[in-house]
């Protein structure tokens, strides 16, 4: 009778194990034991950014948000334990989303990077003179729609005195693309193109396209220097991609992606970039794309 009795004493033991879990997994959402997530938003290289807004994301549902602090800091507290993604985005920053193991009573120091930046101008008003940490230089600048392309921006140069927009972002090494496209000019000898290590209009890298050929020069102390020069057509109404890569002295340069220039110069180190038009032109950008990742 003892044996019925010890097996009946086992048997509802375990029963009531069962109907009462212990949630003693690391990694189970019932776990009594909560996580807390803590970390800053990073633009590489840069600083961190504050007012970022970060997402904790469980199976493709977003279960909490925050922003960023003055410092770049974010935090979440009290989370289920579980494996989660967390996604950082802010502005026109491309998102980055990163995965975080988060074990019962555990705190997890997550850092997010964002590397890259894509202005597409569209969430940009009609008529913005100067579009999400853009500056005007010289001239006059406003968001205009495009029937083919959205949003872009648009410089006009009234005068053959350039019309320029900086980027207001001090940059070192990096990739900095824009699309362009001459739209109007009163003058044959039209130009446009980027600026990059910009200190001023007398301390610069350039990148400069006339109606039959492209030029990549400097300006140090006011004076103008050629670095490189390539002769082809360049057509107003045509789109047209310009890009650099800057790595320490090194200088490369791609026309519509493809490999144009390959120089090495060390007047400048770092700055930031730009875009203008000159000669009496109107020209419209398209696609500023900034990739400070290094790779």
């Amino acid at each position: 009778m003892r044996r019925v009795y010890l097996f009946v004493l086992i048997f509802g033991l375990g029963a009531l194990s069962c109907l009462n879990p212990t949630h003693d997994n690391a990694y189970d959402p019932e776990n009594p034991n909560k996580a807390r997530l803590f970390g800053k938003v990073w633009f590489t290289n840069i600083g961190t950014i504050p007012g970022a807004n970060v997402a904790l994301l469980f199976e493709g549902e977003v279960k909490e948000e925050t922003q960023t602090g003055s410092d770049g800091l974010y935090e979440f507290r009290d989370i289920d334990p579980s494996i989660y993604l967390v996604s950082a985005y802010t502005g026109y920053f491309i998102p980055e989303t990163v995965p975080v193991p988060l074990p019962a009573d555990t705190e997890n120091l997550t850092d997010i990077y964002l590397d890259e930046i894509l202005v597409d101008f569209e969430r940009d008003p009609l008529g913005t003179p100067e579009p999400w940490l853009f500056r005007i230089l010289s001239g006059d600048w406003s968001i205009r729609n495009d029937p083919a392309q959205g949003h872009v921006y648009h410089g006009i140069a009234p005068s053959p005195e350039p019309s320029s927009a900086m980027f207001d972002m001090v940059l070192k090494d990096f990739y900095y693309e824009t699309m362009v496209r001459v739209d109007t000019s009163s003058s044959s000898s039209f130009a446009a193109g980027i600026y990059f290590r910009y200190h001023d209009d007398y301390n610069h890298y350039g990148l400069i396209f006339y109606v039959d050929h492209i030029k990549l020069f400097k300006i140090v102390n006011n004076n103008w220097d050629l670095i490189k020069e390539d002769w082809r057509p360049f057509p107003p109404g045509a789109w047209i991609t310009l890009g650099v890569a800057v790595k320490d002295d090194h200088i490369q340069v791609f026309l519509n992606h493809a490999p144009l220039f390959n120089e090495f110069d060390s007047a400048f180190s770092d700055g930031h970039v730009g875009l203008f038009v000159e000669h009496a032109a109107a020209a419209s950008f398209d696609d500023v794309y900034i990739d400070v990742s290094g790779e």
